[in-house]
């Protein structure tokens, strides 16, 4: 798939993998079919750092933040004067770059910052429902478990987490890096009581 002139530092599949859409430093998102790998939107950004992408598992919304220190929240379904995806909501109030997004349902997102926090939003009303440090440096991932229930988090503190959504102590912590954590995954569709991830330096 090829449209972005730019790094693509961030992509992120709907819920149901027939879309997916990309942050690039060109300054945009582009949603994508992924069977036809044509694009279907383009987003411009205020902000041409990027880092981070999502995607709601409805499909409804998109959302990306970076060195801006905030998460833009856009509407797919509706737009603006210029024909492009509504922007919904900007998320600011933190300290350091946005590194990671990923909505729980369409009015509730999770992120994580430079600033070493988590934090959980209510999209409905723009506040902030949680707001935690989480880890004793930046964190630069989250990947979210199928039902939405726990998630992991990576850090350059060299560790990964486990975590409850209910919860802001981690379930665990992951020791074995010997370097930041930049990237965490959990495995979908693995079976049975264990969890299982890959993390990436």
């Amino acid at each position: 798939m090829k449209g972005h002139i730019n790094k693509v530092n961030s992509v992120h599949y709907s819920g149901d993998s027939k879309h997916c859409v990309t942050g690039s430093l060109d300054g945009k998102l582009i949603i994508w079919d992924t069977f036809s790998g044509n694009k279907v939107q383009v987003i411009p950004l205020r902000s041409a750092w990027v880092m981070s992408v999502a995607y709601a598992p409805s499909g409804n919304y998109v959302a990306c933040g970076g060195m801006d220190n905030m998460c833009t929240v856009y509407d797919l379904n509706n737009r603006d004067s210029s024909g492009a995806a509504k922007l919904v909501r900007e998320l600011a109030g933190y300290e350091g770059f946005l590194s990671s997004c990923r909505f729980l349902e369409d009015k509730k997102i999770l992120t994580g910052s430079g600033d070493m926090k988590i934090c959980m939003w209510d999209l409905e009303t723009g506040r902030k429902t949680v707001d935690f440090p989480a880890h004793n440096g930046d964190v630069v991932s989250i990947s979210l478990s199928s039902d939405g229930n726990t998630y992991v988090t990576g850090s350059v503190d060299k560790t990964c987490r486990l975590w409850d959504v209910r919860d802001q102590k981690p379930k665990q912590t992951f020791f074995g890096h010997e370097s930041d954590v930049n990237s965490v995954c959990v495995c979908l569709t693995c079976l049975g009581t264990k969890s299982y991830f890959n993390t990436q330096v």
